[in-house]
């Protein structure tokens, strides 16, 4: 992301599954997410001017073992923007939309929509 940073003054975003988080509050069950990982994803993010876009509805995007002692939910999916073309506008988020859902489970695949807002206090 940083070489990505560095090659164009232009406007723009990251959007998928990236695979980290940015803070314990996106990961619930298992072992604490490391320490140095975290710190080191909240510093490619200040290297590159990216801020994180809130997540509108339920937080987490992936899981594991559901239903047992063990369940383990994490947020990986997320959206970058560069901060610069925000400003103060701290009024973006992102829903997750289900793109198929069956009657016995959602399949883990979402649309991601970059909109307004609900009021978040933010």
């Amino acid at each position: 992301m940083r070489s990505l940073r560095n090659s164009s003054s232009l406007p723009w975003c990251v959007v998928g599954d990236l695979n980290n988080v940015v803070n314990q509050a996106d990961k619930k069950g298992g072992r604490p997410y490391p320490r140095r990982l975290l710190e080191g994803f909240k510093q490619v993010l200040a290297d590159c001017d990216l801020r994180d876009v809130d997540l509108i509805g339920y937080p987490f995007t992936w899981e594991r073992n559901r239903g047992e002692a063990n369940w383990i939910e994490v947020r990986l999916d997320r959206a970058l923007v560069f901060d610069q073309d925000i400003g103060q506008d701290k009024r973006l988020g992102i829903a997750k939309v289900p793109l198929i859902e069956l009657e016995a489970e959602t399949l883990k695949e979402f649309e991601l929509r970059l909109l307004p807002s609900l009021d978040t206090g933010k």
